[in-house]
């Protein structure tokens, strides 16, 4: 996509499938390999716990909402 920064807004997303899963790890390898970052919010815990087994160390960083991992990406700018 030429983006190297994401927010996933999962709120719609009910689903646990593999597919979703792997879309979403896909998406951080690619943020990842742009020197970037994934971000989700609004994430409901049915989804949280599947990508907890996926990403055992919590290694995407998950929010409330769409402001507040915004608010995380200006104060990560900032620092840098």
């Amino acid at each position: 996509s030429g983006y190297s920064n994401i927010i996933l807004d999962l709120e719609n997303v009910s689903s646990t499938n593999p597919e979703i899963l792997n879309l979403i790890v896909h998406i951080f390898k690619t943020c990842k390999q742009n020197n970037g970052f994934l971000k989700l919010c609004n994430i409901n815990s049915e989804l949280n716990e599947s990508l907890t087994f996926v990403f055992l160390d919590g290694i995407i960083p998950v929010f409330s909402s769409k402001n507040s991992a915004l608010e995380d990406f200006y104060k990560v700018s900032s620092e840098a």
